[in-house]
Protein backbone atom coordinates (compact mmCIF):
# COMPACT_ATOMS: atom_id res chain seq x y z
CA UNK A 1 0.00 0.00 0.00
CA UNK A 2 1.38 3.59 -0.84
CA UNK A 3 0.32 6.93 0.71
CA UNK A 4 1.22 9.91 -1.41
CA UNK A 5 2.81 12.42 0.99
CA UNK A 6 3.40 15.00 -1.87
CA UNK A 7 4.25 18.36 -0.75
CA UNK A 8 4.46 21.43 -2.92
CA UNK A 9 6.59 24.26 -1.61
CA UNK A 10 6.43 28.13 -3.76
CA UNK A 11 7.43 31.19 -2.94
CA UNK A 12 5.89 34.38 -5.02
CA UNK A 13 7.27 38.28 -4.62
CA UNK A 14 6.13 40.39 -1.57
CA UNK A 15 4.39 43.61 -2.27
CA UNK A 16 7.52 45.28 -1.38
CA UNK A 17 9.84 43.34 -4.40
CA UNK A 18 12.42 42.28 -2.29
CA UNK A 19 11.46 39.08 -0.33
CA UNK A 20 9.07 36.45 -0.94
CA UNK A 21 6.06 34.82 0.37
CA UNK A 22 6.36 31.03 0.93
CA UNK A 23 3.40 28.98 -0.19
CA UNK A 24 3.19 25.09 1.19
CA UNK A 25 0.06 22.81 0.36
CA UNK A 26 -0.11 19.72 2.34
CA UNK A 27 -0.88 16.43 0.66
CA UNK A 28 -4.62 16.59 1.43
CA UNK A 29 -4.68 19.78 -0.28
CA UNK A 30 -4.47 22.52 2.36
CA UNK A 31 -2.39 25.31 1.73
CA UNK A 32 -0.96 27.60 3.94
CA UNK A 33 1.13 30.97 3.55
CA UNK A 34 3.44 32.80 5.01
CA UNK A 35 5.05 36.45 4.77
CA UNK A 36 9.03 36.02 5.24
CA UNK A 37 9.83 39.98 4.27
CA UNK A 38 10.14 41.81 7.62
CA UNK A 39 9.01 44.77 6.29
CA UNK A 40 5.44 43.30 4.78
CA UNK A 41 4.75 40.82 7.56
CA UNK A 42 4.17 44.19 9.50
CA UNK A 43 1.93 45.76 7.52
CA UNK A 44 0.34 42.75 5.02
CA UNK A 45 -1.62 39.78 6.07
CA UNK A 46 -2.92 36.76 3.82
CA UNK A 47 -6.52 36.56 3.48
CA UNK A 48 -8.69 33.56 1.95
CA UNK A 49 -11.68 34.47 0.39
CA UNK A 50 -14.14 32.23 -0.67
CA UNK A 51 -15.57 32.66 -4.23
CA UNK A 52 -19.04 31.72 -3.91
CA UNK A 53 -19.02 34.56 -1.33
CA UNK A 54 -18.38 37.30 -3.69
CA UNK A 55 -20.07 35.34 -6.87
CA UNK A 56 -23.19 35.74 -4.38
CA UNK A 57 -23.80 32.08 -3.67
CA UNK A 58 -22.84 30.28 -7.21
CA UNK A 59 -21.62 27.23 -5.18
CA UNK A 60 -17.83 27.84 -6.21
CA UNK A 61 -15.67 26.37 -3.63
CA UNK A 62 -12.41 27.91 -4.91
CA UNK A 63 -10.36 30.36 -2.42
CA UNK A 64 -8.87 33.36 -3.64
CA UNK A 65 -5.89 34.35 -1.89
CA UNK A 66 -4.71 38.19 -1.25
CA UNK A 67 -2.56 40.18 0.50
CA UNK A 68 -4.38 42.98 1.81
CA UNK A 69 -2.69 45.53 4.77
CA UNK A 70 -3.12 44.59 8.27
CA UNK A 71 -5.47 47.56 9.40
CA UNK A 72 -7.87 46.80 6.83
CA UNK A 73 -8.12 43.14 7.64
CA UNK A 74 -8.37 43.50 11.26
CA UNK A 75 -11.97 45.47 10.20
CA UNK A 76 -13.10 43.95 8.03
CA UNK A 77 -12.83 40.98 10.95
CA UNK A 78 -14.64 43.46 13.43
CA UNK A 79 -17.29 44.23 10.82
CA UNK A 80 -18.01 40.19 10.62
CA UNK A 81 -18.05 39.43 14.22
CA UNK A 82 -20.31 42.45 14.44
CA UNK A 83 -22.57 40.75 12.01
CA UNK A 84 -22.56 37.02 13.88
CA UNK A 85 -23.55 38.79 16.96
CA UNK A 86 -26.67 40.22 15.03
CA UNK A 87 -27.52 37.12 13.74
CA UNK A 88 -27.90 35.53 16.73
CA UNK A 89 -29.93 38.44 18.58
CA UNK A 90 -32.12 38.53 15.82
CA UNK A 91 -32.60 35.22 15.79
CA UNK A 92 -32.75 34.31 19.49
CA UNK A 93 -35.54 37.44 19.44
CA UNK A 94 -37.48 35.99 16.73
CA UNK A 95 -37.31 32.16 17.87
CA UNK A 96 -38.88 33.56 21.23
CA UNK A 97 -41.49 36.01 19.98
CA UNK A 98 -42.65 34.62 16.26
CA UNK A 99 -41.78 30.90 16.00
CA UNK A 100 -44.82 29.71 18.12
CA UNK A 101 -46.86 32.14 15.70
CA UNK A 102 -45.19 30.91 12.94
CA UNK A 103 -45.87 27.31 13.78
CA UNK A 104 -49.14 27.54 14.87
CA UNK A 105 -50.21 29.11 11.79
CA UNK A 106 -48.31 26.52 9.55
CA UNK A 107 -50.00 23.35 11.37
CA UNK A 108 -53.47 25.28 11.66
CA UNK A 109 -54.66 23.10 8.47
CA UNK A 110 -55.15 19.57 9.04
CA UNK A 111 -54.47 18.16 5.95
CA UNK A 112 -50.14 17.96 5.59
CA UNK A 113 -50.61 18.27 2.30
CA UNK A 114 -52.02 21.64 2.95
CA UNK A 115 -49.79 22.56 5.62
CA UNK A 116 -46.75 22.05 2.87
CA UNK A 117 -48.18 24.48 0.84
CA UNK A 118 -49.16 26.62 4.09
CA UNK A 119 -45.07 26.44 4.82
CA UNK A 120 -44.13 27.34 1.35
CA UNK A 121 -46.32 30.90 1.29
CA UNK A 122 -44.84 32.18 4.54
CA UNK A 123 -41.16 30.90 4.07
CA UNK A 124 -40.16 30.08 0.24
CA UNK A 125 -40.24 27.14 -1.71
CA UNK A 126 -39.55 23.85 1.19
CA UNK A 127 -36.49 22.19 0.95
CA UNK A 128 -38.63 18.89 0.79
CA UNK A 129 -40.93 18.06 -2.01
CA UNK A 130 -44.39 17.55 -1.22
CA UNK A 131 -44.06 13.84 -1.86
CA UNK A 132 -41.02 14.08 0.76
CA UNK A 133 -43.20 15.47 2.88
CA UNK A 134 -45.99 13.27 2.85
CA UNK A 135 -43.87 10.26 3.68
CA UNK A 136 -42.64 12.15 7.31
CA UNK A 137 -44.70 11.02 10.14
CA UNK A 138 -46.09 14.04 12.10
CA UNK A 139 -43.21 14.76 14.15
CA UNK A 140 -41.00 14.99 11.66
CA UNK A 141 -43.17 17.16 9.50
CA UNK A 142 -43.09 19.25 12.48
CA UNK A 143 -39.40 19.23 12.89
CA UNK A 144 -38.80 19.71 9.20
CA UNK A 145 -41.56 23.08 9.45
CA UNK A 146 -39.23 24.06 12.53
CA UNK A 147 -36.23 23.95 10.33
CA UNK A 148 -37.77 26.44 7.91
CA UNK A 149 -37.44 29.16 10.74
CA UNK A 150 -33.65 30.68 10.37
CA UNK A 151 -32.27 33.84 9.75
CA UNK A 152 -32.04 33.70 5.65
CA UNK A 153 -36.19 32.98 5.29
CA UNK A 154 -37.15 35.36 8.57
CA UNK A 155 -37.88 38.49 6.65
CA UNK A 156 -40.67 36.65 3.87
CA UNK A 157 -41.59 34.68 7.04
CA UNK A 158 -42.19 38.26 9.43
CA UNK A 159 -44.22 39.62 6.24
CA UNK A 160 -46.20 36.67 5.68
CA UNK A 161 -47.34 36.73 9.55
CA UNK A 162 -48.15 40.22 8.91
CA UNK A 163 -46.12 40.74 12.68
CA UNK A 164 -44.96 44.49 13.18
CA UNK A 165 -41.31 44.05 15.30
CA UNK A 166 -40.03 47.36 14.84
CA UNK A 167 -36.61 46.17 16.78
CA UNK A 168 -36.41 43.10 14.31
CA UNK A 169 -37.09 45.54 11.78
CA UNK A 170 -34.59 47.40 12.88
CA UNK A 171 -31.99 44.39 13.30
CA UNK A 172 -32.65 43.04 9.88
CA UNK A 173 -32.08 46.56 8.14
CA UNK A 174 -28.39 46.37 10.09
CA UNK A 175 -27.70 42.84 9.02
CA UNK A 176 -28.54 43.97 5.56
CA UNK A 177 -26.32 47.30 5.35
CA UNK A 178 -23.40 45.43 7.76
CA UNK A 179 -23.51 42.79 5.08
CA UNK A 180 -23.04 44.78 2.40
CA UNK A 181 -20.69 46.82 3.68
CA UNK A 182 -18.60 43.37 4.40
CA UNK A 183 -19.32 42.39 0.64
CA UNK A 184 -17.99 45.81 -0.83
CA UNK A 185 -14.70 44.98 1.47
CA UNK A 186 -13.83 41.57 0.41
CA UNK A 187 -14.59 42.94 -3.59
CA UNK A 188 -11.78 45.56 -2.58
CA UNK A 189 -9.48 43.09 -1.29
CA UNK A 190 -9.55 40.97 -4.55
CA UNK A 191 -9.07 44.10 -6.92
CA UNK A 192 -6.06 45.91 -5.03
CA UNK A 193 -4.87 43.02 -2.94
CA UNK A 194 -1.49 41.77 -4.19
CA UNK A 195 -1.61 38.69 -6.12
CA UNK A 196 0.43 36.12 -5.47
CA UNK A 197 1.52 35.46 -9.22
CA UNK A 198 4.32 36.63 -11.69
CA UNK A 199 7.83 34.85 -11.94
CA UNK A 200 7.92 32.38 -8.41
CA UNK A 201 10.57 30.09 -7.41
CA UNK A 202 8.51 26.52 -7.32
CA UNK A 203 9.50 23.16 -6.05
CA UNK A 204 8.22 20.12 -5.89
CA UNK A 205 9.39 17.60 -3.20
CA UNK A 206 7.65 13.91 -3.23
CA UNK A 207 8.12 10.76 -1.22
CA UNK A 208 6.37 7.63 -0.95
CA UNK A 209 5.68 5.71 2.23
CA UNK A 210 5.53 1.78 1.87
CA UNK A 211 3.18 0.45 4.30
CA UNK A 212 3.15 -3.14 4.53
Amino acid sequence: MQHDTTTFNRHYLCPCGKHTVHSLTDPAGKTQHQILCPTCSLTFTVVHIPANRITQGQGLTLTLVRLVPLKDHLQHQKWVQKLHDLQRKVLKRCTEKHLPTFMKVVLSPEQPADRWKMLCTLAGPPTRSLKAFLNYGPRAQERMIRNHFHLARLPQIMSGLAVEDAEVQRLLSELTELGNKIHLQELRFLERGHVLQGKSVQQRHSAVVRAQ
